[in-house]
């Protein structure tokens, strides 16, 4: 790991949020919106500690159709501080004993594909020039053809490309790679600095932008299209209130049993999320907003009367 990575790796763990964030993945992967409403944060800024968190390895994100999960990479939590402070001496050196090589290679691979990754640095990077062996010198790849390369050896590619570009073996360029050519310790990989500048400029511009939206706050409603019956809530957070109970609902763990089980019964398409009512002038103060959002929800409450067979509520 290079010294400017160990850097990055420390810096990320050195913040509560991300150290909460780690707490709750502990637990279960977590789709965005889910883990926000657990942790009380904005969507974009969860967003954005993922982002650094990804960057370094501590976490991956795997698309589930509507839904973006995250979970820990168990790969920096393996390692040992010795390790990770000094494996910066020992990267990108030869493996000139071949004795070790094969023996790594005869111990954590099977059939060519790697059974298991190994805790030492030393080991693990035996392992990755193997698979180096398979790329070209000079040729540039796209992402989904170093993926291909690699699930060759092992399903979990996006935490092998992260190790490669991490060990300096190849290098990124937006979503081009290349394997890294050494010649008296230079890298031979050509890049245009201005228009990454260029790039990286119009990406803070677009996380700001981001940042600073805020989420929609208000009441919702749960319709079922089959009966009729209707479910009420407030939130600080309605697009994500949605995805939450979508999510709870696909799998079984909605707070609302009579909600669960015409779900089951009728399916997703017999139901519509609606906003009822946005809160337009929120309080800064979380105590007097949840007020605010608690007696808008009486109002719908009183309107619509969700209650028994009107609905999915009880008095």
């Amino acid at each position: 790991m290079k010294k400017e990575s160990i850097i990055q790796l420390f810096k990320s763990l050195g913040d509560k949020t991300r150290l909460d964030i780690i707490e709750s993945l502990k637990e279960k992967s977590y789709c965005l919106e889910e883990m926000a409403e657990k942790l009380e944060l904005t969507p974009a800024t969860l967003s954005f500690h993922l982002k650094k968190m990804q960057n370094v390895g501590l976490v991956s994100k795997s698309r589930e159709q509507y839904f973006t999960n995250f979970k820990l990479l168990p790969d920096k939590f393996d390692l040992t501080l010795k390790e990770i402070v000094f494996s910066d001496n020992e990267q990108n050196k030869p493996i000139e004993d071949d004795k070790f090589r094969l023996k790594v290679l005869n111990t954590f691979m099977k059939n060519g594909r790697i059974a298991q990754l190994p805790k030492q640095h030393k080991k693990r990077f035996v392992l990755l020039d193997e698979i180096l062996k398979r790329f070209e010198s000079n040729k540039i790849y796209e992402e989904s053809e170093v993926d291909e390369i690699i699930r060759g050896f092992y399903d979990d590619h996006c935490t092998i490309r992260r190790m490669m570009i991490d060990e300096g073996l190849m290098t990124r360029n937006s979503s081009k790679y290349q394997k890294v050519i050494k010649e008296a310790g230079a890298v031979n990989f050509a890049q245009n600095s201005n228009k990454d500048k260029s790039m990286m400029d119009r990406k803070l511009e677009l996380k700001r932008l981001y940042k600073e939206t805020k989420p929609q706050m208000g009441v919702m409603k749960i319709e079922c299209l089959e009966n009729g019956e209707i479910f009420i809530e407030a939130g600080q957070n309605i697009p994500g209130r949605f995805n939450r109970y979508k999510f709870e609902l696909k799998h079984g763990a909605h707070q609302s049993k009579d909600l669960q089980s015409d779900w089951n019964k009728f399916g997703s398409d017999s139901f519509r999320f609606e906003l009822l009512e946005e809160l337009k002038d929120p309080e800064s103060d979380r105590y007097a907003l949840n007020k605010q959002l608690e007696k808008l929800k009486e109002k719908w409450l009183d309107k619509l009367q969700p209650f028994y067979n009107k609905g999915y509520l009880s008095k």
